[in-house]
C-alpha cells in the first residue's frame, strides 16, 4: 500500500510541476523544473577563418632616359687660314627623368634604386638619382588611386666627348630597381 500511496503522489507532484500552454494555432505542454533557468541560452559566434594571402603588384613607370646634350649656332669657315670661328652654345636639352613606383600590393614594398655607370665608356657624362630609397605602405580598400608612391629624378650632367657622338646615342649606365 506505501508503494501505491508514494507511485500517486510522484504523479501528482509530476502534473503539479507542467503547465500547458496554448498556441492560437494548437497547444503545447511546457515542463519547468523549480530552480532551473526559466529559458536555453544561444548563442552566435564567427570564426574568420579565411586566409588572406600577399600579393604584390607595384607599379614602376619612368620618362625617357635618352638624355640631349646640344650644341646650337654656328661653325663659320674662315677661308683666309682654313678654319673654323664658332659661335656656339652648348647644354643639356633633356637632362631630367622620372621614375615612378607605386604600390599597389597588400603588404608594405621597401623599394631601392641605384644608378650603375657603364664602365666600358668613357662619355664625360655622370648620372645620379635624388631618391634612392624608401618603404611604401600597403594598399587599401578602395584605396588604388591614393596608393603609396615613391618618385625619384634622374639627372644627368658633365659634358659629353666624342664617343657619345653618334646618331644612336651610347649608353652610359644602368639604373636598377630592387623591390623586397
Amino acid at each position: 500500500m506505501k508503494k501505491l500511496i508514494s507511485t500517486l503522489l510522484t504523479g501528482v507532484m509530476c502534473m503539479s510541476l507542467a503547465a500547458t500552454a496554448f498556441a492560437a494555432d494548437g497547444s503545447a505542454t511546457v515542463t519547468t523544473v523549480p530552480g532551473a533557468p526559466d529559458g536555453i541560452d544561444v548563442y552566435a559566434q564567427y570564426d574568420d577563418s579565411t586566409s588572406t594571402p600577399t600579393v604584390y603588384s607595384v607599379d614602376i613607370t619612368w620618362d625617357s632616359m635618352t638624355f640631349v646634350y646640344e650644341e646650337t649656332g654656328a661653325k663659320n669657315w674662315d677661308a683666309s687660314d682654313h678654319s673654323y670661328t664658332e659661335q656656339t652654345t652648348s647644354a643639356w636639352t633633356y637632362s631630367e627623368a622620372e621614375i615612378t613606383v607605386t604600390n599597389h600590393s597588400n603588404a608594405a614594398v621597401d623599394v631601392t634604386l641605384a644608378y650603375t655607370a657603364d664602365d666600358t665608356v668613357d662619355s664625360g657624362v655622370t648620372g645620379s638619382l635624388d631618391v634612392t630609397s624608401g618603404t611604401l605602405a600597403a594598399g587599401e580598400v578602395d584605396g588604388y588611386a591614393t596608393a603609396d608612391t615613391l618618385t625619384s629624378i634622374f639627372t644627368v650632367s658633365g659634358t659629353p666627348n666624342s664617343s657619345v657622338v653618334t646618331a644612336e646615342g651610347v649608353k652610359i649606365g644602368t639604373i636598377s630597381i630592387t623591390l623586397e
